[in-house]
């Protein structure tokens, strides 16, 4: 290795020198056209790669060189940059083609937020994917719809009113082409909105032709009677917790069930002669317009119960007083004349006297002793 002259390092370049033993001149000598191409071409790269080493080495000097000498010849410089590019059009055209493809995104980038900065959001753009210009047209459609909505279902109301057959097939073919999941996914969104804008259409709807559709109803009882029979404790928790909710809900549901428990109890075994309804001889608005005629001040249904504070329905002659084992004596204890509504306390005052005498059920069996004796 020999120290370069220039740079004061060790030169790769030194081992490589040639010397005029190794490579004659080809004046003075006869070596063949070719052995004195290759020293040529072998002259040339030693050079080559003397040069790449040097800049190397020296590449923040060389820098620095070039700045001051290009800040000292501004002017010439950027009258020699403007005659070159007059006098070689194609050699920039087609370097700038080469830059524009190979950072084609970054550029798009970088006008679009020059764009927006200066003009704000363009109706327009160009340059998009196919994905963002699918994307971009559903959500205009979107939006067109949301702003013409009621236009347009009235529009494709009156289409379908006037091609009936037409419409029908085209519905039954887009359906016929669409996978069970599909199917299965678009009834299930279809019920959603219909529930959203009606939460009982579909409970008219099955009770409706639950009424009309002998063969639906049988199908709904047998399929009913055969869960019951398949989960019997199951079956009965529903119905304590719907009879609860419905007791909660309907206090005129509630009345009947209380006055067909006390009937039941009444009874004591004997056969109860018809519902109870019917014993009571009116409908449950009647019953319930009765009762309200009746009602004291501070009555009302919010506060209808057992318990201090609140009323219950009486029995205006005890049904201890009435014969219960014949059909009459049962309708005239539950007739709804023969009901009041009673504050709680009173009505346990009250228990069962009527005209100064307290009416037991034995009172009957002896009556009736007597009457066969």
């Amino acid at each position: 290795m020999i120290p370069c002259e220039k740079t004061h390092t060790q030169s790769l370049l030194a081992g490589l020198e040639v010397s005029s033993a190794v490579v004659p001149n080809p004046q003075q000598n006869n070596a063949p056209q070719g052995e004195m191409e290759d020293s040529e071409a072998a002259r040339k790269k030693r050079k080559s790669e003397y040069n790449r080493i040097y800049r190397e080495a020296h590449k923040e000097e060389i820098r620095a060189k070039n700045k001051t000498w290009a800040e000292a010849n501004a002017e010439y410089l950027t009258e020699y940059h403007r005659n070159w590019k007059k006098a070689n059009p194609d050699k920039i055209k087609a370097k700038n083609q080469r830059y524009q493809e190979k950072n084609r995104d970054r550029i798009l980038a970088k006008e679009r937020e020059r764009w927006h900065t200066k003009h704000g959001p363009p109706n327009r753009v160009f340059f998009r994917s196919e994905e963002e210009k699918e994307r971009l047209k559903k959500e205009r459609q979107h939006q067109y719809y949301l702003k013409n909505k009621e236009k347009l279902k009235a529009d494709s109301k009156q289409y379908r009113q006037e091609h009936v057959d037409e419409s029908r097939a085209l519905c039954r073919e887009r359906y016929a082409n669409l996978t069970l999941e599909q199917r299965k996914k678009e009834n299930q969104e279809a019920r959603a909105r219909r529930l959203e804008k009606d939460p009982d259409c579909d409970k008219r709807r099955n009770r409706e032709k639950y009424k009309n559709d002998v063969e639906y109803k049988a199908k709904i009882l047998a399929a009913n009677k055969a869960w019951r029979e398949a989960n019997p404790e199951k079956s009965r928790e529903i119905a304590r917790e719907t009879m609860q909710k419905r007791k909660q809900k309907d206090p005129v549901f509630r009345i009947r069930c209380q006055l067909s428990v006390r009937l039941n109890e009444a009874l004591r075994g004997e056969l109860k002669r018809a519902i109870t309804m019917e014993l009571v001889g009116c409908d449950r608005e009647a019953l319930k317009a009765h009762l309200e005629s009746k009602f004291k001040p501070g009555m009302s249904w919010d506060n209808f119960g057992y318990g201090k504070g609140k009323w219950v329905v009486d029995h205006k002659v005890p049904m201890a007083a009435h014969d219960l084992s014949t059909i009459e004596g049962q309708k005239s204890a539950m007739n709804y004349l023969n009901l009041q509504p009673l504050w709680f306390e009173e009505n346990i005052r009250k228990s069962s006297h009527h005209n100064g005498k307290h009416w037991t059920r034995r009172d009957h069996e002896r009556a009736t002793a007597g009457c066969a004796e």
